[in-house]
């Protein structure tokens, strides 16, 4: 019975660390999209990091994925850039730049213009960030930074371990630790509309959970559950722009290789909704600004090696009455191959 605890639970682990991590495992030569993305203000254009040859650089295009503009380039084809988010009035581009094989623990937070002009180091951290957010009037920046890379198990592969979050200003001074925890694993760090608190996803009790911490001050953590979904692991929230709803990826079917899908919570009611069936796994949802449309990542290799991600867009009020379903669109973005 221990063992089999045991082995369960490097299971549970391993999947965890491998939904919230980069694509690490790629080989030197891995050509393709990364799953985080985000999308301006106006809803115009989406922020993406794509990789060649193993090496991940910043990218934007226009919403349908036409106008594909490269914003950053290592020259020396050492470092990826990862994780782009836009500033509340969609003038400034912030991302992570890191080794690319992923395995050191330094990193550095990097903001330049929504064009890829003015480029500047905010700060290099002793550490592996994994997000990083703009506060809504832009003045500071909110990040989860790991600080040990290992294993806990002579049969689990390393990992980025000891989370917790931090704030600092824009100009790279007066950096504040938040959280004491040292977390396994950490993920998903987001704000939300109004900037009162920051969402994101930890491990604990073998179980990937949502929390809310409060900016106020008080330091308060709410945990956040569905009650009409079975306990399982949350991944990748997301807050509708009136902080009404919440979109998060879990498992939707449990039989031979398990499926991750979308789903909606009423944050009133606490009932949650299924609104994705893709059989495959979708992540890394972001709500649109100005109309009722969800833009998210699916892995269409899941779960091979490497992962194929395409970017997609859920549009909320075309659920069909009879069928349940939604209108789901694929964004085409050719980037030629280097």
């Amino acid at each position: 019975m221990r063992k089999y605890i045991t082995f369960t639970l490097i299971f549970v682990i391993t999947i965890v660390c491998i939904l919230q991590s980069p694509i690490t495992f790629a080989s030197n030569n891995f050509v393709g999209l990364d799953p985080s993305i985000d999308i301006s203000p106006n809803d115009d254009r989406i922020v993406f990091s794509y990789y060649q040859k193993g090496v991940a650089s910043i990218y934007t295009s226009k919403i349908d994925g036409t106008d594909v503009v490269q914003l950053t380039k290592d020259e020396e084809e050492k470092n990826s850039h990862l994780y782009p988010v836009y500033s509340s009035d969609g003038s400034k581009i912030m991302f992570i730049s890191t080794p690319k094989s992923q395995t050191s623990l330094e990193s550095s937070i990097w903001i330049m213009d929504q064009d890829g002009s003015n480029k500047k180091e905010i700060m290099k951290a002793d550490g592996f960030i994994n997000k990083a957010v703009f506060s809504p009037d832009q003045n500071r920046i909110y990040f989860s930074k790991s600080t040990s890379y290992k294993n806990f198990s002579p049969i689990a592969r390393k990992s980025h371990h000891g989370f917790d979050i931090y704030s600092i200003s824009i100009d790279g001074k007066d950096l504040k630790q938040l959280t004491f925890d040292k977390s396994y694993n950490l993920g998903s760090l987001n704000i939300t509309p109004g900037g009162n608190a920051l969402i994101f996803t930890k491990f604990e009790e073998y179980e990937e959970t949502i929390y809310l911490l409060q900016l106020d001050g008080s330091k308060k953590i709410d945990t956040i559950e569905p009650k009409n979904l079975k306990k399982s692991s949350l991944y990748y929230p997301a807050l509708s722009q009136d902080d009404k709803f919440l979109t998060f990826s879990t498992v939707s079917n449990e039989r031979g290789i398990f499926h991750y899908d979308l789903f909606i919570m009423n944050l009133e009611t606490k009932e949650s909704k299924q609104v994705t069936d893709l059989k495959s796994h979708a992540s890394r949802p972001v709500y649109f600004h100005n109309s009722n449309k969800i833009l998210f990542s699916q892995d269409m290799n899941w779960a091979k090696n490497p992962s194929k991600y395409e970017i997609r867009i859920l549009d909320i009020d075309s659920s069909n009455t009879d069928t349940g379903k939604y209108n789901i669109e694929k964004i085409n973005i050719n980037i030629p191959s280097k």
